[in-house]
Order: C-alpha cells, then sequence, then structure tokens
C-alpha cells in the first residue's frame, strides 16, 4: 500500500509543477528562463540533500562522466523551456501526454543500442502510441490564421521538449550502462545544477534591465515548483527502492495523464474533443503495455 500511496503523491506534487507553470504564464508574458532556472536550482537542492545524508559511495566519483552530466544538463534545460513554452501556448494536460512519448523513444534506443528485449506487443503499443499522437492534436475546422499559427508552435515546442527530455533520458542511461550506477547523484547535481546556471545566465541576457523584476515574480510561482519537482524525484527514488520499476513506471504514468485530463477540465477550464479522450484512453493503455510487455510474454 506505502509504494501506491508514495506514487500517488508524487503525481500530485507533479502535477502541482505544471499547474504552477500554467498559472505564471496566464498572469505573465515572459520570465521563461528565470522560471525554469529557479526551478532547476531547488531541484539541484533536493538532490544535494540526498546525496550528502544518504548517498554513501562519494569516494567513486569518476571525472569522466562530467560530458555526459553537461550535455544531459544542456538536455534538461532545452526540455525545460520548451515544456514552459508549451503550456503556456496549448492545453496542459494534452501538453503532458505528448510528453508521455518520450518512453516510445527511449523504448527504441534500449532495443536498438542496448539490446533490450522486446516482442510483437512493444511493437503495437509503440504504434498504437503514434495513432493517438494524431488524436490528441487539436483539430484545424474553423480555427483563424493565428490560432492556426499557435496550435503549430504549441504542437512543434510540446515535441521538441518530449524529444530533448527523451535525450536526457537517453544520455542518463549511457553514464547509468558506462559507470555502472556508481556516480548517479554526482551526475544529476551536474547537470541540473548546469541547468539552473545556464538558464539563469540566458534570462539575464534576454531580460537585460527588466532581469531583476522578473526574477521576483518568478520566485513566487517557480519556487513552489521546484519544491514540488525535488518533492517528486525524491518520492519516486523511494518507490523505486519499495517496488519493481516495472509495475512502478506505467503505474505512475497513467496516474499522471489521468489527474491532468481530471483536473485540467476543472481548474482551468480544458475542454477535450471526443478524439483527444480517445487519445488519452489509447495512450494509457498503451503505455501500461510498453512497460509490462516484458513480462506478459
Amino acid at each position: 500500500m506505502l509504494p501506491y500511496l508514495l506514487m500517488l503523491t508524487a503525481t500530485a506534487t507533479s502535477y502541482a509543477e505544471s499547474a504552477m507553470i500554467k498559472t505564471y504564464n496566464k498572469k505573465h508574458a515572459n520570465g521563461g528562463f528565470m522560471f525554469i532556472s529557479i526551478v532547476s536550482l531547488f531541484s539541484a537542492l533536493f538532490f544535494l540533500v540526498k546525496y550528502l545524508v544518504f548517498d554513501n559511495t562519494k569516494a567513486d566519483f569518476n571525472p569522466a562522466v562530467i560530458p555526459y552530466a553537461l550535455i544531459a544538463g544542456v538536455m534538461y534545460a532545452s526540455s525545460s523551456v520548451l515544456v514552459f513554452l508549451a503550456i503556456r501556448m496549448g492545453s496542459l494536460a494534452i501538453t503532458n501526454l505528448i510528453l508521455g512519448y518520450g518512453t516510445v523513444v527511449v523504448c527504441l534506443y534500449g532495443i536498438i543500442f542496448l539490446g533490450e528485449t522486446s516482442n510483437w506487443l512493444t511493437y503495437v503499443c509503440i504504434g498504437i502510441m503514434v495513432l493517438a499522437l494524431f488524436l490528441l492534436k487539436q483539430p484545424e475546422k474553423d480555427k483563424t490564421k493565428s490560432t492556426k499559427k499557435k496550435s503549430l508552435l504549441w504542437f512543434i515546442f510540446a515535441m521538441l521538449g518530449m524529444l530533448t527530455s527523451a535525450g536526457y533520458s537517453i544520455i542518463t542511461k549511457a553514464q547509468q550502462v558506462r559507470f555502472n550506477q556508481t556516480v548517479d547523484s554526482e551526475y544529476v547535481l551536474i547537470a541540473i545544477g548546469f541547468s539552473a546556471i545556464a538558464t539563469f545566465i540566458v534570462g539575464v541576457i534576454t531580460g537585460k534591465k527588466e532581469a531583476f523584476r522578473v526574477f521576483k515574480t518568478c520566485i513566487p510561482y517557480a519556487g513552489v515548483a521546484g519544491l514540488s519537482n525535488g518533492v517528486t524525484n525524491l518520492l519516486t527514488l523511494f518507490t523505486n527502492t519499495m517496488i519493481a520499476v516495472s509495475i512502478s513506471s506505467p503505474t505512475r504514468s497513467v496516474m499522471t495523464k489521468v489527474l491532468h485530463f481530471v483536473l485540467g477540465y476543472f481548474i482551468f477550464k480544458e475542454r477535450y474533443t471526443v478524439r483527444q479522450i480517445i487519445g488519452l484512453v489509447l495512450v494509457c493503455g498503451a503505455v501500461v503495455l510498453l512497460n509490462l510487455a516484458p513480462i506478459i510474454i
């Protein structure tokens, strides 16, 4: 029971992070880089505490992990900014569903480059998710030219955010394979710390004289989002030590997607077409089967 309560709590804190981004975007027109910088800082602080208090392998640090971590930091920062923009321009729930397609990219990486197990059900699930992608996109009917352009930009940002997020996961997996999971905490600290510094610098450059004002405006929202992000990451780590990842991953994924849809409807008054609801059902089912495919067959 405890692992499922932790997953439910992590789902709620994950939604809190996304909700803060959506709320900030509805009230303010800029500040994306500063916002992500603060979120990255809080997330890095949570991992720093974990590293200092819980990790017993500090002497095992290998400097060779630094290039992996820096590339991952670029991916993490890029994904965070792109998702921030996607949430600003479109539905929070649908954006979250598109981000879930990173599972397919990472799965294909594992099959092609790491020789991980796959079967016919794996490819059926990938096909279902690709089909669902067309159902999730807003229909173009009765849209003005400007609305169509905004919808296209939202879709591009969401897709690029998904791909860079998957890139972060792939680089993480690559370093785990090379270093046998001995420097995971150091890797994450460097990657997310780099993201915090890089996005702050870009925020100062792009904001110029307005940078400090934007920073103060972001803090209340980004602070809550950052704390939520840190709690989510820690709860996920604890959950993975209590229950098989093959069970926790699809369960958490479905919880997140359903919660985003339900709360998006009631809190942000987002409305979904029948085809998008069908897409939600297909994605949730495919994600569960994709993670359980090696066990079922």
